[in-house]
């Protein structure tokens, strides 16, 4: 569980980028960005999601070679999958906006062994992606061609898996707001622990149903509180999941 902090991170650039690769251009001081370069960002990430039979294991952990399949693993297993189409670097040089405002990563790679920092998004790079996947996801054809690949790999799955957690937390929002608070004062103290994770978790994830995966998802709201991007990352996925599961 060495690298849980990370694993929320790379799972929003993957799964709720929709393995997105985004090709951008620098505007004028984060004013609103071209119609040009929104139509770049959508091809992009169209590109990606069309192509995901393509994907190849492409580790990107230190010393790791076991591969579990792209349709198998956690979410750090199809990042590893998703990032031989574009690699976060090339997706963070074709940016116009910073894709983390705060946190251990730079332009160029995504450091996986802090454990006591995270990657902060930046609310005008959430508010894009939602905007180009929205533009997407309203066209049946481009959804009736992706649909047996997103099912295949199961990334529609973990979506879901995302949702329920949610629905978790919001059905005990004082238990996480302690969470949250205890795992706030253990990162700036620099004494977090990643058997933590595993530890710190409400009651309900502790059981059979949500074991080694749920932690990752519950850390990914966590941190999505702290940067004040929850609302946007979950309304991106709704939709994601609701456009895919209409026939």
């Amino acid at each position: 569980m060495k690298n849980k902090l990370l694993k929320a991170s790379i799972l929003s650039v993957i799964i709720l980028t929709l393995s997105s690769s985004v090709l951008l251009k620098e505007i004028n001081n984060n004013k609103a960005l071209s119609t040009e370069n929104n139509d770049d960002f959508t091809l992009a990430i169209k590109q990606v999601l069309s192509n995901l039979k393509n994907a190849k294991f492409k580790p990107i952990r230190e010393g790791w070679t076991f591969d579990y399949g792209f349709d198998d693993g956690g979410t750090l297993n199809s990042f590893e999958y998703i990032r031989s189409l574009m690699t976060y670097s090339q997706f963070q040089k074709k940016s116009p906006v910073e894709i983390f405002l705060k946190g251990p990563h730079t332009n160029t790679t995504l450091n996986l062994n802090s454990q006591n920092s995270f990657g902060h998004y930046n609310p005008e790079f959430v508010k894009l992606l939602h905007t180009s996947i929205n533009k997407l996801i309203h066209d049946k054809d481009f959804i009736n061609t992706t649909r047996s690949s997103l099912t295949k790999f199961k990334i529609i799955d973990k979506l879901k898996g995302y949702i329920k957690v949610y629905n978790i937390i919001q059905e005990n929002q004082s238990e996480f707001n302690k969470i949250k608070s205890e795992f706030v004062d253990l990162i700036e103290t620099n004494k977090w622990d990643s058997y933590y994770y595993r530890e710190k978790l409400p009651s309900i994830l502790n059981t059979s149903d949500y074991w080694n995966w749920s932690e990752t998802n519950y850390y990914f709201w966590i941190r999505r509180d702290i940067d004040d991007t929850k609302d946007k990352w979950h309304q991106i996925i709704l939709d994601v999941i609701t456009a895919y599961d209409t026939k």
